[in-house]
């Protein structure tokens, strides 16, 4: 998915007058996994499930708070696995996208561990 390009991707305009990114098609990301899943071949990775931060660096400032929103939400996102439609996938999979997302969260448990993990690959 990529903002820049708008690729499974849209900008929408909120109520308030705001605006918000929303995300679709993830079939070639690392959480869903799919067998024919493949990367970019201009990126320096591999498979889907390596994960290549691509925000702009000079925006670090702001990553803590999107960081501490995420860590917010983890229980709502966790909970999408045990809901009806969660409850449609095989326990397998609901067990690989689990642990993907709590790779996540170890990524971001501190500044210095979400730098390391996130920022190393930032736009400059």
């Amino acid at each position: 998915m990529s903002f820049n390009g708008l690729h499974n991707g849209e900008i929408m305009s909120l109520a308030d007058g705001r605006y918000a990114p929303v995300a679709y098609d993830f079939d070639f990301s690392g959480l869903i996994n799919a067998h024919y899943a493949g990367t970019d071949p201009t990126l320096p990775i591999k498979s889907v499930r390596t994960r290549l931060f691509r925000g702009w660096c000079a925006h670090e400032a702001a990553y803590p708070a999107v960081y501490d929103t995420f860590r917010a939400k983890r229980p709502a996102i966790e909970a999408l696995y045990a809901d009806t439609i969660g409850k449609l996938m095989t326990p397998g999979t609901v067990k690989s996208a689990l642990g993907y997302i709590a790779e996540f969260y170890q990524d971001i448990r501190t500044p210095e561990s979400a730098r390391k993990a996130l920022l190393g690959d930032c736009v400059k």
